[in-house]
């Protein structure tokens, strides 16, 4: 009787909870300031399933964009949160080296800077206008 090896893979179980609020890029050490102004794809990933609970007040769909600092000449990343009825953005939020910044753009006033992206857009979802 022939001798056979068998090997069964197991796909890994994963899950993802974005109510844990999920380690910040601005708690990285100064060596990667570069990339402090950049979402994670973690960050992304938050986003997108935020939009989802948005939905049911207007809000249907996140852009994101990058655009160079002034000053720096390093790169930021901003999302843009758009309601479903204007072609506009409403609503953005800036990855800045001090946190997530939530500003209006239609308003042009800044709501508040957050340590975590959950963080700041539950507050933002207090705000939908």
């Amino acid at each position: 009787m022939p001798f056979r090896n068998v090997i069964r893979l197991h796909a890994p179980t994963v899950s993802f909870t974005p109510s844990i609020p999920a380690p910040s890029p601005h708690n990285q050490p100064a060596k990667l300031a570069r990339s402090c102004h950049l979402f994670s794809i973690r960050d992304r990933i938050v986003a997108h399933g935020w939009i989802t609970a948005a939905s049911a007040q207007g809000y249907g769909r996140i852009v994101f964009e990058r655009s160079e600092e002034a000053e720096s000449g390093d790169p930021c990343e901003y999302m843009l949160i758009y309601r479903r009825d204007i072609p506009w953005a409403h609503w953005g939020i800036a990855c800045r080296l001090s946190g997530y910044e939530v500003w209006h753009a239609t308003r042009g006033t800044t709501l508040g800077i957050f340590a975590h992206l959950t963080e700041a857009l539950n507050h933002l979802l207090i705000h939908l206008d």
